[in-house]
């Protein structure tokens, strides 16, 4: 039985509206967000909506009611504004823009494709700060690479759509569902090597995903050598995914000193003298641009084919409730 995440979202946000009558169901945001305009029926008595204040109205988790149309009137909904019955309707209703935000909520399926240019994969312990208010490594690299990105896509809007993920999706689970949302998706995947990255179980389970999304011979995959891997600091289970990575070796951001020591550029701190971190940087934001443009050329193609007409369906009389699932965290 297939299940489509906007049906599940009007099912649980009816429940709150009761007897609710669904007018219209608009697409946001290339489907990041739908759009969904309902009735509430009833009175405070018989309604988990109406009659109530905004903030006493229990909405599922990312909902936002955004405005009231009540009649003629459009009404701004604040966390105070309270709902009223239809002074004019036998069957008081009314009707309430309300955000519903799908895509930090596990239940309702993975982010829409294509939402990101690149996801950062790493270690968590690769990306920790050695001085309080700086930036750990993975952060400053992360940080250079969007601005790299933007100048070679020519929009730094583009170059902004990177995925770096600061330990907020990340559940105590191996690979939630918010992640596999993301890097679902994501066009190119960015995995930063080092020894750790084999070690985490996650990291692993991030490339092994977007590898079985992408197939195993894609060219969506860009590895930055934090430092070198050896045999020994891979896991058994983890090896095909390390020969998966090493046949696609390019960036190293390591070197070694003058005593024959690994070490990893601009790390711990910025090296404003080590020109080659800016170099090799510039050659892979180069070539990840390469692989990109005729991705989202194609995209675009997709996206510009017309969709059929549709009839708009009767609208009920009264108030109405206008529900918007996924997208930001304001209407």
């Amino acid at each position: 039985m297939a299940i489509s995440p906007q049906q599940a979202t009007i099912g649980r946000l009816l429940k709150h509206v009761r007897r609710g009558d669904v007018v219209m169901v608009h697409s946001l945001r290339r489907g990041a967000a739908e759009a969904i305009e309902a009735v509430a029926h009833g009175d405070r008595g018989s309604s988990e909506v109406v009659g109530r204040a905004i903030d006493d109205i229990n909405l599922p988790k990312g909902a936002n009611i955004c405005a009231i149309v009540r009649g003629d009137e459009v009404i701004i909904a604040h966390h105070g504004t309270r709902t009223e019955p239809c002074a004019a309707c036998n069957d008081a209703t009314e009707s309430l823009p309300v955000a519903y935000h799908s895509a930090r909520a596990a239940e309702t399926g993975p982010m829409p494709a294509k939402q990101y240019n690149a996801f950062i994969s790493y270690a968590w312990v690769d990306n920790q700060p050695f001085a309080e208010g700086r930036a750990g490594w993975v952060s400053t690299f992360v940080d250079r690479l969007r601005k790299h990105l933007g100048r070679e896509l020519r929009r730094q809007t583009e170059g902004d759509r990177v995925f770096l993920d600061y330990e907020r999706l990340r559940g105590n689970e191996p690979l939630s569902a918010a992640i596999r949302g993301e890097l679902s998706a994501s066009r190119l995947l960015v995995p930063i090597i080092s020894p750790a990255y084999f070690a985490s179980l996650w990291c692993r389970q991030e490339l092994e995903t977007f590898l079985t999304l992408r197939g195993e011979g894609t060219d969506r995959v860009f590895p930055v050598w934090m430092e070198p891997v050896e045999p020994d600091d891979v896991p058994e289970e983890a090896r095909p995914l390390a020969a998966a990575v090493n046949a696609r070796l390019k960036y190293s951001y390591w070197y070694l000193d003058e005593a024959r020591q690994v070490r990893t550029r601009w790390f711990p701190e910025i090296d404003a003298t080590d020109r080659e971190f800016g170099r090799i940087q510039q050659k892979m934001a180069r070539e990840m641009a390469g692989v990109l443009r005729p991705i989202i050329k194609e995209e675009a193609a997709e996206q510009a084919v017309p969709e059929p007409a549709q009839t708009p369906p009767a609208v009920t009389e009264g108030e109405h409730l206008i529900l918007v699932n996924g997208g930001g965290s304001r209407c």
